[in-house]
């Protein structure tokens, strides 16, 4: 697990970056089973912990531990573990007990006979004897006591941002994690503006980008929207083309008669009289006989008119249809139910009758 031949981080940094691994994975949204490592025998060099991914923590736990439901159990090997700092001395055990005497040494060779005058001098000293053997080790000393607790080292990272190109960057600890197309990386030099990515000099990738998931269903439709505001008036459209005429409205009814205005100047009447001032107000309607044309206006001196006296009656449009295309409402009626025929009383010499034609044959136009 070490780095040192790639210019990396050095052992302990690096079995921190695997811890961190282990947590940035819950934060990218990885699921369990990304981070679930099956639990096996263990040695001095693996760790054990549990994951809580809805906190974001890793908790460590012995190897007669287990991990609570919910959390997800992982484990991993440092080489930190193998080759940790030697803990500090123990006290100095007490002095084993004096070993057996050796030996008694060879004699050396004899010296010179001394003159007879006096004491010669005296011989050099013969070579040490072979050393006896070692006596056995006095018993182990006491384990000196525990020493004191040393002081919490920092966080190993603090926070998961998205690497941005103007942020500062720095291996810590605590380390820069940071986010970057999907997958994850913690910094292991100091950078600004250099891009995460596996082959980088300043960062490690610790997660990868998961493979995009199935497209889901499309959601249900969703509620109406409220009515929107009307639109601005339209411009006017062009002007339409004119419809059919209309029916004939009713006949209104007849106005007030007006002030009789000035006697006009007594004139030669003498012709003036000679026309209706004496109809023959007895003649009576007819029937039309064959000769006359429908609308046809005749002039009787019988008491039977060839046709319908034209005294200015109203006359049904159902009874006379024939009639009333000719006619029309010139004459007055409504148009719907009745029409008038003209009032040619006043008009007819003394004594003689006006009609109209009305079942005669229908005139056609030339043209």
């Amino acid at each position: 697990m070490t780095m040192a031949s790639t210019g990396r981080p050095t052992v302990p940094f690096i079995a921190t970056l695997i811890g961190i691994s282990l947590v940035v994975g819950a934060l990218a949204g990885w699921g369990a089973s990304a981070l679930t490592v099956a639990k096996t025998a263990t040695t001095a060099s693996e760790h054990l912990g549990c994951v809580d991914v809805s906190t974001k923590s890793l908790t460590l736990i012995s190897p007669s531990q287990s991990c609570g439901v919910g959390l997800i159990p992982v484990v991993w090997q440092t080489t930190a573990a193998k080759n940790g700092k030697t803990g500090p001395s123990g006290a100095k055990g007490a002095t084993g007990a004096t070993g057996a005497t050796g030996g008694v040494g060879a004699a050396g060779p004899k010296g010179d006979t001394g003159s007879a005058d006096g004491t010669g001098p005296t011989g050099a000293t013969g070579p040490a004897g072979v050393a006896g053997n070692t006596g056995p080790a006095g018993p182990t000393g006491n384990t000196g006591p525990v020493g004191a607790t040393g002081a919490t080292g920092l966080a190993a990272w603090s926070a998961v941002t998205t690497w941005q190109p103007t942020g500062t960057y720095a291996p810590g600890p605590p380390a820069s994690v940071v986010t970057y197309q999907g997958g994850a990386y913690v910094a292991v030099s100091s950078s600004i503006g250099q891009v995460p990515s596996p082959v980088s000099s300043y960062w490690v990738q610790i997660a990868a980008a998961g493979e995009i998931g199935e497209t889901g269903a499309p959601g249900p439709q969703g509620d109406a929207g409220p009515q929107g505001d009307a639109g601005p008036q339209g411009d006017a459209g062009p002007q339409g083309t004119a419809g059919p005429q209309g029916p004939a409205g009713a006949t209104g009814s007849t106005g007030l008669t007006g002030a009789r205005g000035p006697a006009g100047t007594p004139g030669d009447n003498t012709f003036s009289e000679q026309f209706g001032t004496n109809p023959n107000l007895g003649t009576a309607d007819g029937t039309s006989q064959a000769g006359c044309t429908t609308g046809e206006v005749l002039l009787t001196a019988g008491n039977v008119s060839n046709g319908l006296v034209a005294n200015g009656r109203l006359l049904s449009i159902n009874e006379y249809p024939a009639l009333y295309t000719l006619l029309g409402t010139q004459f007055g009626g409504n148009g719907t139910t009745d029409f008038a025929i003209p009032n040619l009383t006043q008009l007819a010499p003394n004594g003689l009758t006006y009609s109209i034609c009305a079942t005669g044959y229908y005139p056609t136009r030339d043209n």
